[in-house]
């Protein structure tokens, strides 16, 4: 009977995501896990094998759209996380109150899946493509395997857990981080006793680990979607570690609010914005009860309660400043804090019957943090939300026939719809960082006879390390494609420097560079520029959904790129106008800190040291939380003015 209501709620979950589940692309990483998924190709570090398998297998489901059979997929992945997270309080409760009633133990480990349900964590695994709900799931088995473990003496949990820690490695390698951070509480006082486990318990590991392999083997092959080309050790190592995106990204906070894992300083400042996510999908009061619940179980049995508490601060500090789709590990070993405080405060309950109908109240009270997860899935209901894809038709619509474009913030959307819809397939795509970083992408083929004297720099040439940008194969690139095709490029920071003399934008919103001409921007084209961004604008509301922090990333990158270009081709009032149409009243601006600096640092360049100090003033005003180092110095140069 009990396996059979298990399974009852299992579908009722898993049927009531089927309704917001996605009918395209979303932002982020989904245009590119999907293209993993479908092609077996290779996503960036650390790769995420065992992911790209498994979503491989889902992918030749025979039903639906390819997307909606990897999304409904993976959902069950995100509901199998409730029934462990279930599992895992039901096995805990018995340290904390071995003789609580049968009713009670029941209703008390569903009050954390019943938390979790509410959380904006939960509702975009539940909802999208991404790897982080099965590292969650991989977490949870972990910490079952150690309960077990403790509970029954028999060794081969232990086993058991080293070979699901290597396996759960292949989803995410972060793994490898949180398991180090539970062996000293399972090894302490017992290492005589699991000595003889080490040898059998490492070769478990590495077993599953094994499944590593497929990078190399993969990446033999010629894929469109081989971000690491990982065919040498040294890539294989730079892949699965954070060398390749630590060179490509440099240690300084981006648009897209995820921040460098460098400063000790900074790290602390992101987990108090953290914390303020925390509490808007936890509220203050559940999470000072979870904490409570937490220092509990340590009381009760410090071993366990450290497994869980030691790699939760692990992966918080690691994904320090980024938003809510990482922090489910953290957020599920939270919510079992909740129900080890609602099993200890009912031990004080001596009459078995009235235990439950307390357990019962509980879970009542709970039923607004279970609509809350309702209203979140329907205000984050993909399957009628159509503006990812829309902007990438819109992009490509633009283009001639057999155009080149050189892009980075679009490429796996674009490609996604290449590959998956089938929708301009005469178009080149060439992802940027194949051009400047060979060391860790397939290169980009070009003509031996190219130069980079087309390049707006005299430094071209220079490359100070290894891992530096190759401006000298980006010159290479134009120099050959131009004369021969019409080549067009999505403005960023990386390479405006370069293009800016010879950037061209006539009719079509889009730049170009047309046989190496002198730099040309036509008013109307840049108006058209500015539009276009005005629906992501929309989108980006806070006021709307979750879906608003994800159209925003993607807006910031695309607007400052655009301001970028334009800035550094003199033309500081487009750029000024594109930052204010697009960010609007700092009140109730979509854009980052990062942007209104942005605009500050235009306006002083332009000579408004007025309007800059009036900006500054607003956002000291409003309070944007930790403020960035170059702010601070903007408003020390105001000062001077």
């Amino acid at each position: 009977m009990r396996a059979f209501v298990s399974l009852l709620l299992f579908g009722l979950c898993w049927s009531l995501a089927q309704y917001w589940i996605p009918a395209t692309v979303h932002w982020r990483d989904s245009g590119e896990f999907l293209l993993t998924a479908a092609y077996l190709d290779i996503s960036h570090p650390p790769g995420s094998p065992f992911f790209a398998m498994w979503a491989n297998i889902l992918s030749l489901l025979p039903a639906g759209h390819i997307t909606w059979r990897i999304t409904s997929g993976l959902s069950l992945t995100a509901i199998l996380v409730l029934a462990l997270l279930w599992k895992l309080c039901y096995e805990l409760s018995f340290r904390i109150a071995p003789n609580i009633s049968f009713l009670a133990r029941h209703l008390c480990a569903t009050l954390a899946p019943l938390i979790l349900l509410g959380t904006n964590s939960f509702v975009k695994s539940l909802l999208t493509v991404e790897v982080y709900g099965l590292l969650t799931a991989f977490f949870l088995i972990l910490a079952l395997c150690c309960v077990y473990y403790e509970k029954t003496g028999d060794k081969r949990w232990i086993l058991s857990a080293c070979f699901v820690g290597g396996l759960g490695a292949g989803n995410h390698a972060v793994i490898g981080a949180l398991v180090p951070a539970a062996l000293p509480a399972l090894l302490v006082g017992r290492f005589k006793e699991l000595r003889n486990l080490i040898v059998p318990g490492l070769l478990l590991v590495i077993f599953g680990a094994a499944v590593y392999g497929y990078l190399p083997i993969r990446a033999q092959g010629n894929l469109p979607l081989n971000t690491g080309s990982p065919v040498s050790i040294d890539r294989f190592l730079a892949h699965i570690t954070d060398a390749r995106d630590t060179a490509l990204r440099p240690a300084e906070q981006s648009s897209s609010a995820q921040s460098a894992r460098s400063s000790i300083s900074h790290n602390f400042s992101a987990l108090l914005v953290n914390f303020d996510q925390l509490k808007q999908g936890l509220s203050l009061e559940v999470l000072v009860i979870s904490a409570l619940g937490l220092a509990l179980l340590f009381i009760y049995s410090s071993r366990l309660a450290l497994i869980l508490i030691l790699p939760m601060l692990i992966q918080a500090w690691l994904f320090a400043g980024w938003d809510s789709d990482p922090w489910l590990v953290l957020t599920a070993v939270l919510t079992i804090g909740s129900s080890m405080c609602a099993v200890r405060c009912i031990t004080f309950v001596k009459d078995k019957k009235v235990q439950g109908l307390c357990c019962a109240l509980f879970v009542v009270l709970l039923v607004g943090q279970v609509l809350r997860g309702v209203e979140l899935g329907k205000g984050f209901n993909l399957r009628s939300f159509a503006l990812t894809s829309d902007t990438a038709v819109a992009t490509l619509a633009k283009l001639p026939s057999n155009a080149v474009f050189l892009n980075e913030q679009s490429w796996f959307i674009l490609k996604y719809l290449q590959d998956i819809e089938g929708y301009r397939t005469d178009i080149q795509l060439v992802y940027q960082p194949s051009v400047l970083f060979p060391e860790y992408f397939n290169p980009a083929i070009l003509a031996s006879s190219a130069n980079a004297d087309s390049l707006n720099s005299a430094n071209v040439n220079i490359k100070d390390s290894a891992t530096a940008p190759e401006f000298q194969r980006l010159g290479s690139f134009i120099g050959y494609a131009a004369p021969r095709s019409r080549l067009f490029f999505e403005p960023n920071a990386t390479i405006n420097q370069f293009l800016s003399g010879i950037a061209r934008c006539e009719d079509n919103p889009v730049f170009a560079i047309i046989n190496l001409k002198t730099r040309q921007f036509k008013q109307r084209c840049l108006e058209l520029a500015i539009q276009e961004l005005l629906p992501l604008r929309a989108g980006a509301n806070p006021a709307l959904s979750l879906l608003a922090a994800d159209t925003a990333n993607y807006l910031e990158s695309r607007l400052n790129g655009l301001a970028d270009l334009l800035i550094k081709s003199d033309y500081k009032v487009e750029a000024i106008s594109a930052l204010e149409q697009i960010c609007g009243p700092i009140s109730s601006t979509p854009c980052s800190i990062i942007t209104i600096n942005n605009l500050i640092a235009f306006k002083m360049r332009a000579g408004d040291a007025e309007g800059a100090r009036s900006i500054a003033e607003a956002v000291l005003k409003r309070g944007f939380g930790t403020l960035p180092d170059a702010f601070f110095q903007n408003l020390q140069l105001l000062g001077s003015h």
